[in-house]
């Protein structure tokens, strides 16, 4: 992660401003964007899709299947999956893929699971 320049996190919504908080502590540029696929493909290297049981609203997989189509990097998170290997795979295709500046999209309710919480903490920063 310590190659991360900039995250890219969806305007006008409770988990990305919880995202904000912590990439405010973390010393991380954040930038508010509008999700416009054909501007996004444009400023991000990669996308990362937090989800509860893998509930992933139409938005976010059409978003995703952009990416794809693009071989732009795509990595989703169950939130409710084994906290441990979550962390790990993260950490993992962040540095496989050289990540540097990530699209990071999540549900607005995902702010009140208390695994958001546990899992940004865990993340080696």
């Amino acid at each position: 992660m310590k190659d991360l320049k900039k995250i890219y996190i969806e305007n006008g919504n409770d988990f990305a401003t919880y995202l904000s908080n912590w990439a405010e502590g973390k010393s991380v540029p954040v930038e508010v964007v509008e999700l416009k696929p054909e501007e996004l493909i444009e400023q991000c290297d990669s996308l990362v899709i937090f989800h509860e049981n893998h509930n992933i609203i139409k938005e976010y997989s059409d978003l995703r299947e952009t990416f794809d189509a693009k071989h732009i990097p795509v990595h989703k998170i169950d939130i409710n999956g084994t906290m441990v290997v979550a962390v790990s795979q993260f950490e993992i295709w962040l540095e496989r893929n050289k990540c540097k500046n990530i699209l990071v999209l999540g549900d607005a309710e995902l702010k009140d699971n208390g695994n958001i919480e546990r899992f940004f903490a865990t993340l080696k920063f």
